[in-house]
């Protein structure tokens, strides 16, 4: 199948090239940042939502997106900004679907049957455009609370998760990266790896760079990687 000139043009373009022709009017500027970066963003909603969920959600992303540029949004790192977009979307996504006081119930009840509390993170919130929403850790502490227990935690910053995740990488250096103190950083040192900080989450810029075990400090993963 051969490709129209335009799109085969297109394709060499740089994302900011890209996201100027789109405030051209281009469309088919949008539909090739959207194929550039269609993978990165399903990935990123799969981590948040199911398949079948992050499939509608990476549409809305890209609506955003969509009305983002038409918009005049400063976008100075495509990747970065669209990743945003989805991580926003997906979490709201989760927050329609919602949390209740049944569940909260139906877990303590469960728990006070003998079951066993299980935990992915302490994290107690994440920022949101509109202020920080209450994270896994507030709702387990809820649990724990009610039930009188304790919760097992195979997240962050236990070294289990990094370890998994080192022995699937095989042999060599590595780089754990997060935007916690406590969580990130405590997990890379819990796991004896380099840690580094960006400031795309709840650290503000003077308590990274107060942090101990912080090998990197920068804007985002962009700038570190680039760096």
């Amino acid at each position: 199948m051969r490709l129209s000139p335009s799109i085969a043009l297109l394709r060499t373009q740089s994302d900011e090239r890209l996201v100027k022709l789109v405030r051209e009017g281009s469309d088919l500027a949008f539909t090739t940042i959207v194929e550039r970066h269609r993978r990165a963003v399903l990935g990123a909603c799969r981590r948040i939502l199911p398949e079948a969920r992050a499939e509608d959600a990476a549409q809305q992303v890209y609506m955003a997106a969509w009305k983002g540029l038409a918009r005049g949004d400063d976008v100075r790192d495509v990747r970065a900004w669209l990743l945003r977009i989805a991580r926003n979307t997906s979490l709201n996504a989760l927050r329609v679907q919602g949390f209740d006081y049944d569940e909260l119930r139906e877990a303590t009840q469960a728990a006070l049957r003998g079951a066993t509390v299980v935990t992915t993170g302490r994290d107690p919130h994440f920022p949101m455009p509109d202020g920080p929403w209450p994270g896994t850790g507030a709702v387990v502490a809820a649990v724990e609370a009610a039930a009188g227990v304790s919760a097992v935690n195979v997240g962050k910053p236990e070294a289990p998760i990094v370890q998994a995740a080192l022995d699937r990488l095989g042999p060599g250096r590595a780089l754990f990266v997060g935007d916690r103190i406590d969580s990130d950083l405590g997990a890379a040192a819990n796991a004896g790896v380099d840690g580094a900080l960006v400031l795309t989450g709840g650290t503000s810029s003077l308590a990274a760079h107060r942090a101990e075990g912080a090998v990197a400090v920068r804007d985002s993963l962009a700038d570190l990687v680039l760096a």
